[in-house]
């Protein structure tokens, strides 16, 4: 008996070609899917907050307690293009819910017994700095950078146990809505370590 013996049929160009666009497609789409942005972040209302919308423009009054930010004075003195002589260096992580531009950084010392003292400027003894500006610091949601206050090393006094930051007040991106922290003359120069409450 004779063996009978099958040719393989050739495909056809348009045949591979079909197959391989086909390829193509199925791999874009895949990339496309991985690469898609996440759904957009939901973010709180201003009541969702704790806070009082403001009536004269777009805004959040936010109770003296609310600290969306964390940040730690890491013993360092740095120069920048802002700073001519070496200030303060703070490691900061935000928790808002949105990324925003802080506009105000207010620092505050604290003795070894953690009691607010002052600073030391020439004859002056100021008891908090303040540097203020529009987009002093730039910080997205769960983002952590530093921050480098004009604060200096010779203006901190020798009994000094703790140096804090504390931010007044924040923007959008846009500059659409202000956040700002509502606090009365006292609390404005008198802060507990640690913060208001």
């Amino acid at each position: 008996m004779k063996k009978q013996t099958r040719k393989a049929t050739p495909r056809s160009a348009g045949s591979l070609a079909v197959r391989a666009i086909g390829a193509v497609i199925t791999l874009s789409t895949v990339l496309t899917m991985m690469a898609a942005p996440s759904v957009a972040q939901t973010v709180k209302s201003c009541e969702e907050l704790g806070g009082t919308p403001t009536t004269s423009m777009p805004g959040c009054n936010l109770k003296a307690g609310t600290m969306p930010f964390e940040a730690t004075f890491t013993g360092k003195f740095e120069k920048t293009i802002r700073h001519s002589a070496p200030g303060a260096v703070f490691k900061i992580t935000s928790r808002f819910d949105r990324p925003v531009k802080i506009n105000s950084a207010q620092v505050y010392v604290y003795d070894k017994a953690g009691k607010q003292v002052t600073f030391i400027i020439g004859d002056r003894k100021p008891i908090y700095l303040q540097d203020s500006t529009a987009g002093l610091i730039e910080i997205a949601p769960g983002e952590t950078k530093t921050f480098v206050h004009s604060v200096r090393q010779e203006h901190l006094p020798s009994d000094m146990g703790a140096l804090e930051v504390a931010f007044l007040a924040w923007t959008t991106m846009d500059g659409k809505t202000t956040f700002q922290l509502q606090l009365d003359s006292r609390q404005f120069e008198v802060r507990p370590k640690g913060g208001w409450k």
